[in-house]
């Protein structure tokens, strides 16, 4: 066997590069983004594909608000016993009680929608409404070097075909991807190549570094063509060619002081990368029409991050400020000029945000407190002249787990969003723009899955969605 050359001989001193190039960050800021709704595609997407299983400390601690202390026992009891296969497991973890282990419960699944290996799922879901109507149906098999993915959506006079296949391979060293069909890829905090980050309450700091197929119904994000992914040691290098732009490239070098690479798409070049100095983390992206630069560091359990973003010769500023202490959580966000703050416990929450009017200019303010009383969950929600009450519970008998949720809501001009059980993501967020009084419930026995939602104010607003799922071999 003959070893494997690098045609050129700036290739090696690029890559040696790449590892001094975080030393020369001098972040300043924080880049403002205004985050999706959660009832978006992309967010119902990610919670499917959350569990107990795969979840990742940054997601446990900031979507539950959990103490340090409780997310490490629960990935050192992961790591020591492996996949939890009860969720009676979560109450010999210390630091987790039962209204956390409800809360978790409550939005997470045991194992999501993963496909495990040599396996098979069938999905099939349909959406109905006064407007619309919608049916998908998705066809997922992971074997031991191919995988991939089969979609059918069906709407009101549209029908679309979504899928991907893969492969993997090795050579010497060098593990070898392949996708043909429709897939997504990351690199970097998004400005030039992936996704943005979702919403998070305790840090913007997000670089992705992935390539991956679309094991979702939901196309947003996604690419038709040809892909291919090398991974060696610390670096792994993206390339595809899509039906929309020539070629799209990723150059990426991961080590346990940073990480730094370069991006290639539409034309444009991209440099990004993070560097760690013990509590300390520096993270930057640049590129010809923006730019974004940032810090943040921890004191004890204060955690402080600044980010600042240039695109279209426009600056923005914003500000991230989390701790704990025993009255309980803190999350404090300025965000192009608009703050947001939230302070929960394990019983109860209040958060304020302001909101700005694009047609007004004026920023108005919305408040929401929160209560975990022993009949539910009760909401309480105020958005200028908009007011009104949610109540939400859960619960299981004999393998049927119901979630039902009832709201009221005076409506003047101006949106609130109110939490709802849906078949898709297992948490959702319902905006009304309008007045309310309605109910909504959602059944799930085995794999199959149902809701309802419908206000008694405006009848023609039912929607009514059915979700089922099969493992069809393992």
């Amino acid at each position: 066997m003959y070893s494997i050359k690098l045609p050129y001989d700036w290739v090696p001193n690029l890559l040696y590069a790449m590892k001094w190039l975080l030393l020369f960050l001098i972040p300043t800021g924080l880049f403002a983004q205004h985050p999706p709704d959660e009832d978006s595609p992309g967010y119902q997407e990610m919670m499917d594909t959350l569990s107990l299983n795969n979840i990742k400390p940054q997601f446990l601690w900031s979507m539950f608000q959990l103490e340090k202390e409780a997310v490490f026992n629960f990935f050192e009891y992961r790591n020591a016993y492996g996949y939890f296969v009860n969720m009676e497991e979560l109450y010999f973890i210390e630091g987790i009680d039962t209204l956390i282990v409800n809360r978790i419960l409550s939005a997470l699944p045991l194992n999501g929608f993963n496909v495990p290996k040599n396996a098979a799922l069938l999905k099939a879901q349909f959406r109905h409404s006064a407007s619309s109507w919608s049916a998908n149906s998705s066809l997922i098999f992971n074997e031991k070097n191919l995988s991939g993915a089969l979609h059918n959506n069906t709407g009101f006079q549209t029908r679309d075909h979504f899928g991907y296949i893969e492969t993997k391979t090795f050579l010497r060293k060098v593990r070898i991807r392949t996708i043909f069909g429709d897939y997504a890829m990351s690199s970097g905090q998004g400005l030039l190549l992936g996704r943005k980050s979702f919403p998070n309450a305790i840090t913007s700091e997000y670089f992705a570094n992935d390539l991956r197929g679309m094991t979702g119904n939901s196309s947003i994000g996604f690419n038709r063509g040809v892909a291919i992914e090398c991974r060696w040691s610390e670096y792994r290098w993206y390339f595809g060619n899509t039906n929309k732009d020539q070629f799209q490239s990723a150059l990426m070098l991961n080590t346990d002081w940073g990480s730094a690479g370069l991006v290639l798409n539409h034309g444009q070049l991209s440099i990004h990368g993070k560097r760690f100095f013990a509590t300390t983390r520096l993270f930057a992206e640049l590129n010809a029409s923006s730019q974004l630069v940032g810090w943040n560091k921890y004191f004890n359990d204060l955690l402080i991050e600044v980010r600042m973003a240039r695109k279209d010769r426009k600056v923005s500023v914003s500000t991230y400020m989390n701790w704990q202490d025993k009255r309980g959580s803190w999350n404090f966000r300025l965000i192009e000029n608009k703050l947001k703050v939230q302070w929960s416990n394990k019983n109860s929450s209040i958060q304020y945000s302001q909101h700005k009017d694009p047609t007004k200019n004026l920023i108005t303010s919305r408040w929401r407190y929160r209560q975990v009383l022993r009949i539910g969950t009760m909401d309480l929600h105020v958005h200028a002249k908009t007011y009104g009450v949610s109540l939400m519970r859960s619960f299981t008998k004999e393998g049927l787990t119901c979630s039902w949720y009832t709201a009221f809501v005076k409506y003047d001009n101006h949106p609130v969003w109110i939490s709802t059980p849906v078949t898709s993501g297992n948490i959702g967020a319902l905006g009304v723009f309008e007045d309310y009084a309605g109910a909504g419930v959602k059944l799930r026995k085995g794999q199959l899955q149902c809701s309802t939602q419908w206000n008694a104010l405006n009848p023609k607003g039912l929607r009514f969605q059915l979700r089922w799922q099969r493992h069809l071999f393992k």
